[in-house]
């Protein structure tokens, strides 16, 4: 069955759309949703009694369409990867997860995000473990490609009179996470396209994230890369998110699914690094903005790092002002630092606003002093060690 629905993925035309229905399942409604060119549709737990993802004929379009676009070899590999799957779920596996899966890679459904209808209704039937989750890409979709083993920088070292910490170890990379009491967790926001996935190497200094310069985030979903530190002798986790402003999904949509990732793991967060490049658009600095609030950025000022990337070519002065520039947008203060003591008892200040460049291929004496800004804003917490709570009810210092 599965080999014949497979082979219907041709028939659909060069355009696609996608839409749903409003439904009424025990009383309450929800949005179902199909993938459609008019003549042949694809959906999931469309009929009653028929829980499986097929395609099938149709000589209607859903009630409301949102979106139409150029059906690609990408969408039509996904689309043949769900058909025939099974184990619906309203609130982890419905037919809005599927439909925006084959369209953008993503496993959303904004249903399930945010203060939904939905989310409420379904929110206190669910366990801790089931609402983690949510949004979270089915282990049957992954396909994990083994990160090469080889630094980046073999000849990196962490600076002088910092050996109180030592580089972060690769261990795993997944879509979920497992908190433990000596965790150190860093969440990386930006625009796509600023380099985040290559600040993820950087700090493990090895290629764990796939990384390139696209109006398309390379990263699908917040994703976990799990790493050792052992000076702590706990996990070092980073969270790599979607880039704000991804050409197919709103910002609000980037900020609600990462907002429920960190309420729904109820995550702690040592630092978060947000991460620009080149021209800020409003609507990304108003992304951006808005997260810092909900992370009452005032209040926890030195959890926060900033990062303007991809500098190379730029002068001081130049450098300079897109900092000037980006802190301007985002609300952030420029000056802010932490202070870190050497293994001497030396007190140094840490800037935690900085410009940086890593151009590909480059050598570690041309970003060396690079590297340490970057490990040393990271790696240096507040003075009381506390990092930021997220719960369901908000954010606060631990």
């Amino acid at each position: 069955v599965q080999a014949a629905q497979r082979s219907l993925v041709g028939k659909f035309d060069q355009a696609v759309s996608v839409g749903y229905d409003k439904q009424t399942i025990y009383g309450f409604k929800f949005r179902h949703y199909a993938l459609t060119d008019g003549q042949w549709m694809c959906e999931f737990g469309g009929k009653k009694g028929d829980v499986h993802c097929n395609i099938r004929t149709t000589t209607r379009s859903p009630d409301v369409i949102e979106n139409t676009v150029r059906f690609t070899a990408d969408m039509k590999n996904r689309m043949q990867q769900v058909l025939g799957a099974s184990s619906y779920s309203l609130a982890l596996r419905n037919s809005e997860h599927v439909c925006r899966y084959i369209m953008t890679g993503s496993w959303c459904s904004l249903q399930m995000t945010g203060s939904t209808p939905l989310w409420r209704h379904m929110h206190d039937s669910m366990s801790k473990e089931e609402r983690k989750l949510v949004n979270v890409l089915p282990v049957e979709l992954r396909s994990e490609k083994q990160p090469s083993p080889a630094k980046i920088y073999p000849a990196w070292t962490v600076p002088q009179g910092w050996k109180d910490w030592e580089q972060p170890i690769f261990k795993n990379h997944s879509s979920s996470w497992a908190p433990s009491e000596k965790d150190y967790n860093v969440l990386i926001l930006g625009p796509t396209g600023s380099g985040k996935s290559t600040i993820t190497n950087l700090l493990f200094n090895q290629r764990v994230a796939k990384a390139a310069a696209s109006a398309l985030s390379v990263t699908r979903q917040v994703e976990v890369y799990e790493g050792f530190r052992p000076e702590i002798g706990g996990k070092f986790n980073v969270f790599d998110s979607i880039g704000f402003c991804d050409s197919v999904l709103s910002p609000h949509a980037v900020n609600d699914i990462v907002k429920g990732f960190l309420k729904n793991n109820q995550v702690f967060l040592n630092k978060v690094v947000i991460v620009c490049s080149g021209r800020i658009e409003q609507e990304q600095a108003k992304a951006m903005s808005n997260f810092m609030g909900w992370l009452d950025y005032p209040n926890h000022k030195s959890e926060f790092v900033f990062i303007y990337n991809k500098t190379d070519g730029m002068s001081d002065a130049e450098k300079l002002e897109a900092l000037g520039q980006m802190c301007n947008l985002l609300g952030a203060d420029a000056q802010h630092s932490v202070v870190h003591t050497e293994v001497n008892g030396t007190k140094k200040d840490v800037p935690l606003t900085m410009a940086l460049a890593f151009p590909p291929s480059s050598k570690l004496s041309e970003v060396q002093d690079d590297m340490n800004k970057l490990y040393k804003s990271v790696m240096t917490c507040r003075g009381d060690q506390k990092p930021l709570g997220v719960s369901e009810s908000g954010c606060h210092i631990l």
